[in-house]
């Protein structure tokens, strides 16, 4: 391909949700439909190898990798190709302001999804990736490590606030049963500068409920969807709208500028009175 068509096959291959979806556990029993069907990820993943770095490609492949089921045998390899994605010094100075809003940049995301592969094998040790000084790569650590504990969730969240918060929620085995769930709630969602970890905290939640409903086996739940438009949404939209700050900043706008209004016509109506009362006599 050259390189457009490429550009435009990863765009599209990170729609596809069967690069979402992990294999089919029924196959393990078939060695040979166990390997086909894990070679649709291990090729994915090997892109990393492939292809050579820009800022385009980083952007698609990010996106590509982002959601890609952690399904590779080739881990060394891909462990020794990450560094040559590293951020360029022009891209660089933009990725400060990109991990303060808790988002990575685009060579970011490659970094960060590499490492959430190394991170979620069973035999991996996640104490270097975490200990790492690229900010990428521990979220990597936060996101695919098959178990944390409370103070090292409490360390991610000291040392990279929303960018570990963001990554940390991403983690599918902190949703498994209701103790790891309320650590996500009281120590990583809690005290969230932006919006972004309350957006994401969200969407799983919502993806966990439907795929993994045995996870919350004793908890009552509504999907919003599923609530009344009148009960529910238009309820929360307006609410939301009301106690918007632009929208509390315009109602006082509003209500001063009507005070004034008030004001200029009681003065308006007392000059004309005494108008009135200069021509009469």
């Amino acid at each position: 391909m050259d390189p457009e068509q490429r550009l435009w096959a990863l765009d599209n291959l990170a729609g596809n949700e069967k690069l979402q979806r992990k294999r089919d556990e029924t196959d393990f029993s078939d060695g040979w439909a166990w390997f086909m069907a894990g070679k649709p990820f291990q090729a994915a993943w090997r892109l990393i190898d492939r292809l050579e770095p820009s800022p385009e490609t980083a952007r698609h492949l990010g996106n590509l990798l982002r959601d890609l089921i952690a399904d590779c045998s080739d881990k060394k390899e891909i462990a020794a190709t990450l560094d040559k994605w590293c951020t360029p010094g022009a891209e660089a100075e933009r990725e400060a302001e990109e991990n303060a809003k808790g988002q990575l940049s685009a060579f970011q995301m490659v970094r960060q999804a590499g490492a959430r592969l190394l991170a979620s094998d069973y035999k991996a040790s996640t104490e270097e990736l975490l200990d790492s000084d690229d900010v990428a790569r521990r979220c990597g650590a936060y996101e695919g490590a098959r178990q944390l504990s409370k103070e090292a969730v409490e360390a991610a969240v000291e040392r990279d606030a929303d960018l570990a918060r963001v990554h940390l929620i991403r983690n599918e085995n902190l949703w498994r049963n209701q103790k790891l769930r309320d650590l996500l709630i009281d120590e990583v969602l809690r005290g969230s500068k932006t919006e972004e970890p309350r957006w994401e905290f969200e969407r799983r939640e919502r993806y966990y409920r439907k795929h993994s409903p045995g996870w919350f086996a004793d908890e009552d739940y509504t999907e919003p969807d599923d609530r009344p438009i009148s009960e529910s949404s238009m309820a929360e939209l307006i609410a939301g709208v009301s106690n918007a700050h632009a929208i509390r900043d315009l109602q006082t706008r509003l209500s001063g500028l009507e005070k004034t209004q008030h004001y200029t016509f009681w003065i308006a109506g007392l000059a004309l009175v005494i108008l009135l009362s200069q021509v009469w006599n």
